[in-house]
Order: C-alpha cells, then structure tokens, then sequence
C-alpha cells in the first residue's frame, strides 16, 4: 500500500484543519484566541485587529529575510575577496620563488664568467 498523498488530498486535509479553527479575531475560543479584549468580543474590530497582527508578522517576517539575504550576499562578497586574496598570494608566492631560483642561478653565471675573466686577463 502507498503512502503517497494526491494534491487534492492534501488540500482537503489542509483545508479541513484550518476552518476547524474557526475564523480569526472571531472571538474567545475561536481561532483568535483570547488576544484582548477587543478580540474576545469579536465581530470586525476583533477581524482587523487579528488581520493587523497577521499583517505585522508578515511584514516582520519579509524584513527578517531580506536582512538574511543581503547578510548571505555581503558573506558571499567577503568569500569571493578572500578567495581571490588567496589566488593573488600563491601567484606571487610563485613568482618569488621564480625570481630566487633566476637570482641564484645569475650570481652562479657572473661567477663563472668572473673566472674566466680572470683567467683571459692573466
């Protein structure tokens, strides 16, 4: 036997639960709870208030992820420059090491040439 759900069973299971909870800021007892007073006695104060409350969240909620995105962004910013720090340092890192082994290999050739020269002027 499968387990799978259709969409459609989703979506009356779904819709089963939340009208059981009967309408928001509707009242004590109902899906508004007891939120205060204006809530507990219901009616459309009770609808706005809840409908406001709603509202605040979702707001608060938007805000919270776009301060997540712009701080994954500025992280993702940060790990780009360090990983282009860390190209930049082995590149040079790689020329140094060029450069010693093309110094010492001159030093060597000038020695060289510094005895033959003695020896052509002697």
């Amino acid at each position: 036997m499968a387990l799978r759900l259709s969409t459609k069973q989703i979506m009356k299971n779904s819709y089963a639960f939340i009208s059981s909870l009967g309408e928001l800021g509707a009242g004590s007892g109902s899906g508004g709870g007891t939120g205060g007073s204006i809530r507990d006695a219901g009616g459309i104060f009770g609808r706005m208030e809840a409908a406001r409350e709603e509202q605040y969240f979702r707001n608060l909620s938007n805000e919270q992820l776009q301060a997540m995105k712009r701080d994954n962004e500025q992280l993702q910013a940060m790990k780009r420059e360090l990983d282009s720090l860390r190209d930049a340092n082995e590149y040079h890192e790689q020329e140094m090491e060029w450069h010693a082994w093309v110094i010492e290999n001159n030093k060597k050739r000038l020695a060289e040439l510094a005895i033959k020269l003695e020896t052509i002027v002697e």
